[in-house]
Formats: structure tokens, C-alpha cells, sequence
């Protein structure tokens, strides 16, 4: 038979909590209302979580910054930045649900403590051709301006199976840029990214993750567990993507990334996919 992708929601991981299950040809993707966030990817070929530590990788995870919080983080210090952050640690309130059109959307009002600032964010998961679009609406709700920065995350676990065949690339500032996996612990970062590559991972697996609009990206290691900080020991990747956020009373702004899983076995060409 024709496969068929479809929307699913039950206590998947017995937490007594509802979560979401978007099933497509390709992948599996679990959301949870704790932080509106993918905390499951399933990719098929390979048989294989590429989330697999639960409460530490995911996709979607999202964050508000101040400058100096970003600039830590440049410099590795992801977890101390974004333990207590208003999103990642906030349940997301579900609004709709379309089983049909494969979209799912939440809201979250928060309040920023720092700058004594109400703010709203809206997120809309959508799943077309194998590719999952999500859409973001942040608001300033307050009568204050606001200035800060919107940070989107994802973390990736793999094993590089042939450190010859696995590759990063981006697109900045209108250039490919390949990123050598022994940079990953410089926490390399670009600026005006309007998409990622990952090619080789696990020698069949590609992911790619597209933008709407331009945005900034600090690549930081995943190293094995009590492992050292070595080449050897990477064990994935964090991708973060920023957007400074400056925004007037009640003005909103829109963020769209889309995420694709793909087979890459024998594919040999190098640049953009298709």
C-alpha cells in the first residue's frame, strides 16, 4: 500500500502528559508541550533516535537572550545560559490541531523578569513532503521596547562512521562554507547562515536545515559521555540559530525553519541539496 503520513497524540512516553507524533515516509518526530520542543527523531533507513538522550537533545528547543548571555554561549557555555530559560523550561499551551493538514500549533505568554516585559510566542508545526516547517510569532505584549535575541536549537546525536565522507556545510554571507569536524570544539560561529548541511552522518543520513531569513549559528560539540574533549569522542552537534529581536509595543515578529531528513548513501555530490 501507499504510505500516509499522519498527526497522532497520546502519552507516548507514560510522563502523564499528552505529546504529539508526526509520522512521515522517512522519520518519526515526537513533540511534548514542555517547551513546545521535538524530543524524539526517529529516522528509518538507519533504525536509529538521533535524540536519544532524553531531557538533554532536542529539536526546536527555543530560548530568549540578552548580548552577554550570546556572548557566552559563543565561548561554549550553552547549559549555564539556558537552564532557566522562559521558553525551553515553560509548557506550551496546544491552540490547533489539523490531522489532515499535518499542522500544530501552540502559544506561550510569558514574562520577561530582566526587563519587566510581557511576551508571547506563538509556534506552528507543519509537515509537507517530508519536510518539517515551523513557524514562529514572537510579541512584544507590553507598552516597552524590546531588545533582545530569539535562539532556536538543535541538538543532534550520531556517531561519525568515516570522518572522509561526513561533512558540514553552510551558506553565509553568499559563500559555502565546510566546516572540518575538529573545528566543532573552537565553537565556531557565522553570521547571515541561510542554511546547514550535514552530509555522511552515519555514513547514509543527510539533514538539512533551512531558513526564511538570514540568521546567525554557533556549531557546538557533543562529546561522549565522561569522554575528553577530543575529535574521537564527538558524539553530535549543537546547532543554534539567533535572530536579534528588536521589536516596539505590541509588534511581532516571523521566523520560519524547515527540517529535512534524508538518505545520502552514494550520493557523492557536494553543495546544496536539492
Amino acid at each position: 500500500g501507499v504510505f500516509s503520513t499522519s498527526l497522532l497524540n497520546y502519552d507516548f512516553n507514560m510522563d502523564g502528559l499528552k505529546e504529539f507524533l508526526f509520522q512521515s515516509e522517512n522519520m518519526n518526530m515526537y513533540v511534548h508541550n514542555l517547551g513546545g520542543k521535538v524530543f524524539e527523531l526517529d529516522v528509518f533507513n538507519v533504525y536509529k533516535n538521533y535524540t536519544y538522550k532524553v531531557g538533554e537533545h532536542a529539536l526546536f528547543v527555543d530560548h530568549l537572550l540578552c548580548k552577554k548571555e550570546l556572548e557566552q554561549i559563543k565561548e561554549g557555555y550553552l547549559r549555564s545560559i539556558t537552564t532557566h530559560s522562559i521558553f525551553a523550561s515553560s509548557f506550551y499551551q496546544e491552540t490547533s490541531q489539523n490531522k489532515i493538514k499535518m499542522d500544530l500549533s501552540f502559544l506561550l505568554e510569558t514574562f520577561l523578569e530582566r526587563s519587566s516585559i510581557n511576551l508571547s510566542l506563538k509556534k506552528r508545526y507543519k509537515l509537507k513532503d517530508n519536510v518539517m516547517q515551523v513557524q514562529y510569532f514572537l510579541k512584544n505584549d507590553s507598552e516597552k521596547n524590546l531588545t533582545s535575541y530569539f535562539m532556536t536549537e538543535f541538538s543532534l546525536s550520531f556517531e561519525i562512521s568515516s570522518k572522509s565522507e561526513s561533512s558540514i556545510s553552510l551558506y553565509s554571507k553568499e559563500e559555502m562554507k565546510e566546516i572540518p569536524i575538529e573545528d566543532f570544539s573552537f565553537f565556531p560561529s557565522f553570521s547571515a547562515v541561510s542554511w546547514v548541511q550535514m552530509s555522511g552522518i552515519d555514513g547514509k543520513v543527510k539533514f538539512m536545515i533551512e531558513l526564511n531569513e538570514v540568521a546567525g549559528v554557533i556549531l557546538l560539540p557533543i562529546y561522549r559521555k565522561y569522554g575528553n574533549a577530543t575529535k574521537e569522542n564527538i558524539t553530535g552537534l549543537k546547532l543554534l540559530f539567533y535572530w536579534e529581536a528588536k521589536l516596539k509595543p505590541h509588534r511581532d515578529t516571523e521566523k520560519t525553519v524547515f527540517f529535512k531528513v534524508f538518505n545520502s548513501k552514494n550520493n557523492k555530490k557536494k553543495g546544496r541539496e536539492k
